[in-house]
């Protein structure tokens, strides 16, 4: 047996290249990297893979609210998300209500907020925040037990976290609608 040294391998034929025959093991030692460039197929069908490791979308979260929060008229309030039903990584604080990844990359996020009242009324805003600042912005008219939500795809550093922020101007206090289903902050990292 003997080392082969190269930069590249290229078939013959311009169209594939096989490595190994039926019933040999092709090995990638730990701590390498087994690069598959965008556009191009690995094809494994039939084969046993092991060890192999394909991105996930870690951390993810779903936060919710358990306890009624008031949100008064005019007033851009931060949501107290104060349950979670996930959190992979405990990446989400219940305290600060702050998503804080601390990994690097895109994450899909996602925010739904629902009021405990019939009244109708022309200013029903959510927005997801980084670091303080508006990231996606939804707003609606009231109506009737109406939701509004917001998603969006971001960039994350290490230290960037994120929040929801709600107004309303229905003229006086309004409180959440509570649950997992009504009143909610999820996201995910992107496998870029």
């Amino acid at each position: 047996m003997g080392t082969l040294f190269v930069d590249k391998l290229d078939p013959q034929s311009g169209t594939s290249l096989e490595l190994g025959s039926s019933g040999d093991t092709i090995s990638v030692p730990s701590g390498a990297t087994f690069d598959v460039p965008s556009g191009a197929t690995l094809d494994v069908t039939g084969a046993t893979v092991s060890g192999l490791t394909i991105g996930d979308n870690k951390p993810f979260f779903y936060a919710f609210q358990q306890n009624a929060q008031n949100f008064s008229t005019g007033a851009h309030t931060v949501v107290s998300f104060d349950s979670e039903r996930y959190d992979t990584e405990s990446k989400f604080n219940t305290s600060n209500y702050r998503f804080t990844p601390a990994v690097a990359g895109y994450y899909f996020l996602y925010a739904h907020m629902r009021f405990y009242t019939s009244d109708d009324f022309n200013m029903f805003e959510v927005s997801i925040r980084k670091n303080g600042s508006n990231a996606a912005k939804s707003s609606v008219e009231h109506d009737h037990n109406g939701t509004c939500s917001v998603s969006t795809i971001i960039e994350s550093d290490a230290d960037d976290y994120f929040d929801v922020e709600v107004m309303q101007n229905q003229g006086g206090t309004q409180g959440s609608y509570v649950g997992y289903q009504n009143t909610y902050f999820m996201g995910y990292k992107l496998n870029t």
